[in-house]
């Protein structure tokens, strides 16, 4: 293997590979396509693992799923506000 980057990144990282290799994924594109389940990651806790092959194949084939894009779940990114368990305090 020439690289030296992991074959299994988290979403930020895989990110920051896609933005050092100049493909166009937002940070938001790739948490939707892998909370969406439109790629399979591995969750770990919290976090999606993702494989740079398979991201790199559904880039190539797109997305040859039955379902069309109205059927997708709507994922929040962010969690609403209420949504926590502590209040969040303002700094300063």
């Amino acid at each position: 293997m020439d690289n030296k980057e992991p074959l299994m990144n988290n979403i930020t990282a895989t990110y920051k590979r896609c933005q050092k290799e100049n493909i166009g994924l937002s940070l938001n594109h790739l948490r939707y396509i892998c909370k969406a389940g439109v790629i399979p990651t591995c969750r770990i806790g919290n976090k999606h693992l993702i494989n740079w092959d398979v991201l790199m194949e559904y880039l190539k084939t797109g997305d040859k799923r039955e379902e069309k894009p109205e059927d997708l779940p709507i994922i929040p990114i962010r969690r609403e506000e209420g949504k926590y368990k502590r209040p969040i305090r303002a700094l300063g």
